[in-house]
């Protein structure tokens, strides 16, 4: 027999031992797991307080489809969350923390997803509105039809959001049916570049506000709706109802589109040194140049721009050729950490104040700190106020460990950004407080941080 067609034999695996069991062992073992899955199953609290929160929030639509317990536990893992922040479409929106930013961004993507939210949740708490905005944002006319036809009410949103994004086919069925428009609409479609949309609506009557349609338009770059929209207003180029306005440059050169911002010139568009500051930030170093030959004007805030971006091939140059620096440059280099350019700075004799330890701590640029410190910038108590406001403790240990004076103000700083651990910690530690703390928590706190406060004695007047 040829030894090649023998078999190997193989090692023994976990199946083949499992299959080797008796039956008697296998149900004791699944009456173990049962029992212990059973256990756990039975205590919700752990599930949401140690298990869902490793899922997160958003994910409802999925953890629905197990069973009606877990809907519900995973509902009250979300109720233990105060708030939900939820970022759509350039806007900020806070809601009552549900399974919203499912209920927005994903059960409306298709008509399923809503009949289901429609059986298994609790339609009242959420904005049907909002949710038909998220379906026009990708243009889904079917849902909004679904959304019609079973009485959901909408509102501009849907209408910006279509605009936003190119839908003209969805914008037509929302006017048709009701839907109000109004500036943001026609501003949308400038940014997406949609010109066949903007016309559209403008032939039929859309509000529209011309300068901020400009604006947006010249820093998203859509050079052929800026064309567009200086023919039509041509009539009223003389009357100084224009939109033509020094907005229009200035947001170009932020966009860094020096084609539109050349185009401006030659067609007579005023701008001024906000130009100059928006081209610096974006490190437009050719864009700066040009505008400087062509005499846009400049001022500090050109360099301040440029530091605040990090660019310091640009500060250099618009400093070499007379661009003021001041304290200013150090404010915007330190919020946002550019240890190379306060060197720069340092070395030409730039002038600094106490502010700008101030700025290098609300960053949470530690090294930053140190190194202004090293070399001798002073600090008052906005700098440990700074670090408490954004939640930086371990910074906040260190200025304080090394002499920096606080006041009332860090406390009241760190209960308006909600920081219980430094507020906690600035109290064990001797940091003053008064009625302004309480007020912040008010205003701006958790629930947690006003329990805090009034467990704890917090003055409030």
């Amino acid at each position: 027999m040829d030894v090649a067609a023998v078999p190997k034999k193989r090692p023994l695996g976990q199946d083949d031992v499992e299959s080797t069991k008796q039956p008697s062992e296998k149900r004791a073992k699944g009456a173990h797991q049962g029992d212990a899955f059973g256990r756990l199953w039975s205590q919700p609290e752990i599930w949401v307080n140690h298990i869902l929160p490793y899922l997160g929030m958003g994910h409802y639509i999925f953890v629905g489809l197990v069973s009606k317990q877990m809907r519900d536990m995973y509902k009250k893992y979300c109720d233990t969350v105060e708030k939900l922040l939820i970022v759509k479409a350039g806007y900020f929106l806070t809601s009552p923390a549900t399974c919203a930013d499912t209920f927005y961004s994903i059960a409306f993507y298709n008509v399923a997803c809503a009949q289901f939210w429609e059986r298994h949740d609790n339609k009242a708490s959420y904005s049907y509105g909002l949710a038909c905005a998220q379906a026009a944002k990708i243009g889904n006319l079917k849902v909004i039809q679904w959304a019609k036809k079973n009485g959901h009410e909408w509102d501009s949103k849907s209408a910006v959001n279509a605009a936003r994004n190119g839908h003209l086919d969805v914008l037509k069925y929302l006017r048709r049916h009701g839907c109000l428009w109004d500036e943001d609409t026609c501003s949308s479609a400038a940014k997406g570049g949609h010109l066949e949309i903007l016309k559209w609506a403008h032939e039929n009557d859309c509000p529209w506000y011309a300068a901020a349609m400009c604006s947006s338009t010249a820093e998203f770059g859509h050079l052929h709706i800026l064309q567009w929209a200086y023919e039509i207003t041509s009539p009223i180029r003389n009357t100084g109802s224009c939109p033509w306005n020094a907005e229009i440059c200035s947001r170009a050169a932020k966009g860094g589109h020096m084609q539109i911002l050349k185009w401006l010139y030659e067609h007579a568009c005023p701008w001024d040194a906000h130009t100059c500051a928006n081209a610096a930030e974006g490190g437009h170093l050719v864009m700066l140049k040009w505008a400087r030959v062509k005499g846009c004007p400049w001022d500090e805030l050109t360099c301040a721009a440029a530091a605040g971006g990090g660019h310091l091939f640009v500060l250099k140059w618009a400093h070499e050729n007379g661009c003021p620096c001041s304290t200013v440059t150090w404010h915007y280099a330190a919020r946002n950490g550019h240890l190379a350019v306060l060197k720069w700075l340092h070395e030409i004799g730039c002038p600094w104040d106490a502010h700008v330890c101030a700025c290098a701590s609300k960053g949470g640029h530690s090294e930053v700190l140190k190194w202004l410190r090293e070399h001798g910038c002073p600090w008052t108590g906005s700098t440990c106020a700074g670090a408490a406001g954004e939640g930086h403790l371990e910074l906040l240990k260190w200025a304080h460990d090394n002499g920096c004076p606080w006041d009332e103000g860090a406390c009241a700083a760190a209960a308006k950004g909600g920081h219980l651990d430094v507020l906690r910690w600035a109290r064990q530690h001797g940091c003053p407080w008064d009625a302004q703390t309480y007020h912040a928590a008010i205003l701006f706190g958790s629930k947690e941080i006003k329990k805090w406060l009034q467990e704890n004695h917090c003055p409030q007047a």
